[in-house]
């Protein structure tokens, strides 16, 4: 092999290995957006139990375990929705979608929702299980 070609195939190999390794390393940085539209959007009224126009303790949730949906503030019930492991908590900046981290679901932000299933409580405020929250 002649010189230029040795550096050449080490160059090529050595992208191979970029790309393998980064490939793998980042797996877990995929975001996987629902294939159908959102089953509602509106506005966050409550998170963790704390609901707008009360007063709540500032404090950064470690995990978000419950969400209270309202299409506006002024709508009657809204629905909350049970957040789990599973859940995909993401953000939309432009066309980009990322994780979403606990201290974004601040109250009033504009929310696109997936709820898991066909299954609603039929109460006030609605229940159900988030299959997937897309922060605005």
């Amino acid at each position: 092999m002649t010189r230029g070609r040795m550096r050449g195939s080490r160059m090529w190999f050595a992208m191979a290995m970029a790309l393998a390794v980064g490939g793998w390393a980042g797996c877990d940085d995929w975001i996987t957006m629902p294939d159908r539209e959102p089953t509602m959007e509106g506005v966050l009224v409550g998170v963790n139990g704390c609901s707008y126009g009360e007063a709540c303790i500032a404090m950064v949730p470690e995990r978000i375990e419950t969400v209270w949906v309202k299409t506006d503030t002024t709508e009657a019930c809204g629905v909350i929705l049970t957040v789990t492991e599973t859940t995909g908590l993401l953000v939309r900046e432009g066309s980009a979608v990322r994780r979403a981290l606990p201290e974004e679901f601040t109250l009033l932000r504009p929310v696109r929702v997936w709820i898991q299933g066909d299954v609603v409580a039929e109460s006030c405020p609605a229940q159900g299980g988030a299959e997937a929250l897309e922060l605005k």
